[in-house]
């Protein structure tokens, strides 16, 4: 720990001279009052988390508290018994307060690697609900993750099954009966793998100062665990009760509900979830140039409806024009979007509370809605992933509607999306929000986010 060091000066150095600055009020502060002010250094030094640098804080303020502030003076002697009361006392609170201090600290790192574990999960999941990357993408997002979480040096992915099996489970292995009193622990493996159920392939990462145990679940895939502890029944590698984590490719039998779990949840989950992508058939996207369309959207009562493509920007003043004559409009060129099918954002804009409402009931999409654009001799079917809202107010949140991959500015598209926006009116409104740009547009916009899941010919 770099700040040992300092922590432990201050812990020597800090009781001392505030017990001598203590010692020229003498008159004014009683002495156990004093000691009450040694105890909040030996908090302030505590806080930085070491034990031994708390402990040698309390040790100190007592010490230099029978020195400076009892009598006789200056010298380390006390005659009163109250004062051997007090500097009693402030040893022990103080390495009270070091204890205290050492668990929040404690309590705190938990949260934030649990918070991690989730973030992994998630972000996994995400990626293969919005569909925002390809299976290559998602297999070194899941990579990244399990090296961050598992501390290891690299970790990365496998095509085919595993070469020989892993051992059948961490810590002590019992024997056969016969020799029930002969027992030997296994060694730890040289790698790891963490493998989803029916997912043809593995993840194997090599270790950086600790060797992992496998977790395991009896008959079930393993999935890689935390720290174990070779030999040692109970440990954190040793199996105990299991949890579940459930993934498109199967079901995984995890153990030891704790920090170990999170570790294997992160790595069994997702690597169930890029099973999902791996296997799909990717879809013909068309050569995304801009041209009118047509747009079905079942689910908002919107049938053979026209896109008008211009250049521009969702919601400019050639688009909002366009949307006033009761029709859709899709900007295309540097700010705008790709065209009907293309990879890349298909931007469709509408209004939902004037010039016929076209729009009024795209809000209440679900996810999984279907859409249909009609172009040439196709029919592109989009299905709605995700809701957005969108601030006028904020450049970012703008960047984020109009990026290739809607949320993503900057990220490379590999997919045909759909952002199908209309005005927020009647929620601004009911929230006491009328600010409105020159156009009439309020600040904020709901955007349905779908993606391209089919091309048919056109009937």
């Amino acid at each position: 720990m770099a700040r040992r060091p300092l922590l432990l000066a201050a812990a020597v150095l800090a009781p001392p001279a505030v017990a001598a600055a203590l010692s020229g009020l003498r008159d004014q502060v009683h002495s156990a009052n004093a000691a009450l002010v040694l105890v909040l250094v030996v908090v302030a030094v505590a806080a930085g988390g070491s034990r031994l640098a708390g402990t040698v804080a309390a040790l100190s303020g007592t010490v230099w508290f029978d020195f400076f502030l009892t009598e006789p003076f200056l010298t380390f002697t006390i005659n009163q018994r109250e004062d051997v009361e007090t500097a009693v006392l402030l040893t022990a609170t103080g390495v009270l307060v070091t204890e205290l201090a050492l668990w929040g600290r404690r309590q705190q790192a938990g949260a934030s690697r649990r918070e991690g574990y989730l973030t992994g999960v998630l972000g996994a999941a995400a990626l293969v609900a919005e569909g925002a990357a390809e299976p290559p993408v998602v297999l070194d997002f899941v990579a990244r993750q399990i090296t961050e979480v598992l501390g290891v040096d690299r970790c990365e992915y496998v095509a085919g099954p595993p070469t020989h099996r892993p051992p059948a489970r961490p810590g002590r292995q019992r024997q056969p009966r016969r020799h029930a009193h002969r027992r030997r622990p296994l060694r730890a493996p040289d790698q790891r793998r963490a493998r989803a159920a029916g997912h043809p392939g593995r993840r194997t990462a090599r270790p950086l100062r600790h060797h992992r145990q496998l977790a395991h679940g009896v008959g079930h895939p393993r999935a890689a665990a935390g720290r174990g502890h070779p030999g040692r029944p109970g440990g954190v590698g040793a199996v105990r009760s299991g949890a579940h984590a459930v993934g498109p490719a199967g079901y995984h039998r995890l153990v030891a509900p704790t920090a170990p779990t999170a570790v294997a949840l992160l790595a069994a989950a997702a690597l169930s979830l890029t099973a999902a992508p791996a296997t799909a058939a990717p879809v013909e996207a068309s050569d995304g140039r801009p041209r009118d369309a047509r747009i079905t959207v079942p689910g908002a009562g919107v049938h053979d409806l026209r896109v008008v493509a211009y250049r521009g920007r969702t919601d400019d003043a050639p688009g909002t024009r366009i949307q006033d004559r009761g029709i859709a409009a899709s900007p295309h060129g540097p700010h705008g979007g790709t065209g009907p099918g293309g990879i890349g954002n298909y931007q469709v804009t509408a209004h939902r509370t004037s010039h016929g409402g076209i729009f009024r009931r795209t809000p209440t999409l679900d996810k999984g809605d279907e859409v249909y654009v009609d172009a040439g001799p196709w029919r592109y079917v989009y299905r709605i992933v995700k809701t957005r809202w969108v601030s006028f107010r904020s450049a970012r949140s703008l960047r984020e509607q109009r990026a290739p991959v809607p949320g993503h500015p900057g990220r490379v598209p590999r997919r045909g999306y759909l952002t199908l926006s209309t005005c927020a009116t009647p929620e601004d409104h009911a929230a006491g929000n009328f600010w409105h740009d020159r156009f009439g547009n309020p600040e904020h916009r709901i955007d349905k986010i779908g993606v391209l899941v089919d091309r048919v010919e056109r009937p």
